[in-house]
């Protein structure tokens, strides 16, 4: 039997694991098997359809991109390279275990106890703040109108997809080619090629958010195996020994940050990129 639910839970995906529909009612950002296809033939150009204006700020840009729902769960050539990322599973297993009401666009008014947040992760967190505030008191507040639910709080279940962080270059929030994955592995992991011994520190690692393949964002992180992922057309990373592609068409690995940490405990770069970033035609003269 289904276990009551005394709290309001809010499912919060990590960075980009939220669908994002751009103004035509396409999905730009969604893994799915069956979209593995239209993937290979178009997704670089319809990433880029998401690039986000210069000085954006905490503000919207009116584009149009909407985020209508979580990430689904997506598989990759089982038996040979296998990941998974989504939240169906987590989602299934509130809907067995507890008395989930959700909303239903056909009642507004309803009570709800469990709130799915897609949000579009192009944009700072204070703007998502806000919106997840304005989403996420006025449920709390008709929960506790009910009786016995006056003491009933906001329990976040947050996701941060495997650690991984991106980064960008002092000044230049936003950039689209100068924006860096930071990922931290155990230290004893990090086997980096010669000459780079003090490329890293305590496990961090730092590389090209570009895909040397198309060019897409590298934005998934593969903790089990400490590989980054690439979702337009499923290029693989191995971070411990590089970025080297271990799975995929990219036959190139990341180009890698040095960095190191400040005297005030900051992360810094220590150079720029000593290679190229991005897909080898980008580079052509």
């Amino acid at each position: 039997m289904a276990e009551q639910l005394r709290d309001v839970v809010v499912v919060l995906p990590g960075i980009m694991g939220s669908v994002l529909r751009d103004a035509h009612g396409d999905d730009v950002w969604k893994l799915s098997a069956g979209s593995i296809l239209k993937d290979l033939l178009g997704r670089g150009k319809a990433i880029k359809r998401l690039q986000l204006p210069d000085g954006i700020g905490d503000d919207h840009p009116g584009d149009g991109v909407t985020a209508p729902a979580l990430m689904p769960d997506m598989h990759v050539v089982p038996g040979i390279w296998t990941v998974t990322v989504g939240y169906e599973r987590l989602l299934a297993w509130f809907r067995e275990s507890f008395d989930v009401v959700e909303a239903d666009p056909r009642d507004p008014d309803r009570v709800v106890n469990f709130v799915q947040f897609p949000y579009d992760w192009r944009l700072s967190n204070r703007y998502n703040a806000r919106v997840l505030q304005q989403t996420v008191e006025p449920v709390l507040e008709r929960f506790r109108s009910r009786p016995g639910n006056a003491d009933a709080r906001l329990v976040f279940i947050s996701h941060s997809m495997g650690g991984l962080v991106t980064i960008f270059p002092d000044g230049h929030p936003g950039s689209a080619d100068g924006q860096v994955v930071l990922v931290r592995i155990p230290e004893r992991d990090v086997d980096l090629p010669a000459g780079r011994e003090d490329w890293s520190v305590d496990g961090l690692l730092a590389y090209s958010k570009v895909c040397t393949h198309a060019g897409c964002p590298v934005g998934l992180f593969e903790a089990e195996n400490a590989t980054l992922l690439c979702p337009c057309h499923q290029s693989a990373f191995d971070v411990r020994t590089g970025a080297t592609p271990v799975f995929g068409p990219a036959a190139r690995a990341l180009p890698q940050l040095p960095i190191e940490i400040d005297d005030d405990g900051f992360v810094v770069a220590q150079s720029d990129f000593h290679e190229p970033i991005g897909p080898t035609y980008w580079n052509r003269s």
